[in-house]
């Protein structure tokens, strides 16, 4: 139910802020979307980070709020190009985050 729903991506936030550097921003972007900016990474940086996120979330507890819950990340990652509008970055990153999810889930591609 919501309830178990909400407590799942609080429990979400709570490991991704735990793998993030205090400069990393993070907040939920919509349903079950969240967004990370990453200052200062570089593409590598921002994997790293990113999959720093994923693998937190994976060894995650997630049996005290179901028994046998496992959650996956997918994530999909694009650096800043100059002159590129917001919109146009967060679509590139979410064209790749649905390239990840086809893909089979639980992975981080990077946006050309």
């Amino acid at each position: 139910g919501h309830g178990k729903g909400d407590a799942v991506l609080r429990g979400f936030a709570a490991a991704a802020q735990a793998a993030m550097r205090k400069t990393d921003v993070f907040g939920r972007y919509g349903g079950e979307e969240c967004l990370m900016i990453l200052p200062a990474s570089g593409k590598a940086g921002a994997d790293g980070a990113v999959e720093r996120v994923r693998a937190a979330v994976v060894a995650h507890d997630w049996d005290s709020l179901a028994p046998g819950l496992e959650l996956t990340t997918s994530a999909g990652l694009a650096e800043y190009r100059r002159g590129e509008s917001v919109e146009q970055l967060i679509n590139r990153a979410d064209a790749a985050l649905y390239q990840a999810k086809r893909g089979g889930k639980d992975r981080v591609i990077v946006a050309p």
